[in-house]
């Protein structure tokens, strides 16, 4: 993304210049570092994906005010780069990084102003629901004794994502609700293997649960969620044979954890979930998407 890029131009030395030169550039890095630094605090998950990890215990926040604030700070940025209109006055590096940053600060204020996707895109919210906290257990960045206390605080912040989502979700797009519902499940399945398999690494007793047998189950039927989720999005319609196939498969699951292992509370949301789901891909107009040859 082109907010990593600038991060990464951002670091480059300057060259040799007269001291005017040398103040420009200093004082462009300086604001360049600042965007990227607040863009990273208000999008923690993105944070923790490109590597950095000072807050990786964070949740986004999705607020109508929060987003009010970084709409106000975008356009705060557009001012201070306004004073960069001649940019020979910078290092080449900086000329290149000027324009694309006021790329990256023109498609904030356009996402936060115009396009709104908070209030209208379920798939928004999976990156906190999912992603951020796949991210802390698949990647092996730090060990398990340090990651897992940041993933059991993003836990902690989900329902107030979730609340957040119902409070600003309205008119949804019908293939993007589906696809929100499917990834998040996937999410859900490859969050658990990891955590079974760092379990098992790390020494637990085996004959109370099989964790790696375990989470090779939750691998198989997380990995084939998503997967289904990510095709039916691009419209590929085999994914909706994926799909149907691994709710199958979760039936039964929920069946064995509400009544074998006695665990109503984790089975029956997995049981009406998976229901759910299967009643969206035989709804007459997912039939109609598979049938037609659009």
């Amino acid at each position: 993304m082109k907010v990593f890029m600038t991060t990464l131009a951002v670091s480059s030395t300057m060259s040799i210049l007269p001291a005017s030169a040398a103040t420009q550039d200093a004082e462009f890095q300086k604001i360049a570092r600042d965007y990227v630094d607040g863009l990273l605090m208000s999008h923690p998950e993105y944070a923790t994906e490109l590597g950095e990890h000072r807050f990786d215990a964070e949740v986004t926040d999705y607020s109508p005010e929060m987003r009010q604030r970084l709409l106000a700070r975008a356009k705060q940025f557009r001012e201070k780069l306004k004073e960069f209109s001649d940019i020979s006055k910078l290092t080449a590096a900086n000329q290149v990084d000027v324009r694309i940053l006021r790329e990256e600060v023109e498609s904030e204020i356009f996402n936060l102003e115009e396009l709104k996707e908070a209030d209208w895109n379920p798939l928004v919210y999976n990156q906190s629901l999912a992603n951020g906290l796949y991210l802390l257990v698949a990647r092996d960045f730090a060990p398990a004794e340090q990651r897992i206390p940041n993933l059991r605080k993003r836990m902690e912040g989900i329902p107030k994502v979730i609340e957040q989502a119902q409070a600003n979700l309205q008119h949804s797009p019908r293939v993007h609700t589906e696809t929100a519902i499917e990834q998040t499940q996937g999410a859900i399945g490859l969050v658990l293997a990891a955590i079974l398999l760092i379990r098992g690494l790390g020494g637990a007793d085996q004959r109370v649960v099989n964790g790696f047998g375990t989470a090779a189950w939750f691998a198989l039927i997380g990995g084939a969620v998503l997967a289904a989720g990510g095709a039916m999005l691009v419209g590929r319609r085999w994914g909706r044979g994926l799909a149907v196939f691994a709710e199958l498969l979760l039936l039964p699951v929920a069946w064995y954890l509400a009544v074998g292992s006695h665990r109503a509370l984790v089975g029956i949301p997995v049981g009406v979930i998976a229901l759910t789901v299967l009643a969206l891909l035989f709804s007459p107009p997912a039939v109609r998407w598979v049938s037609s040859g659009e």
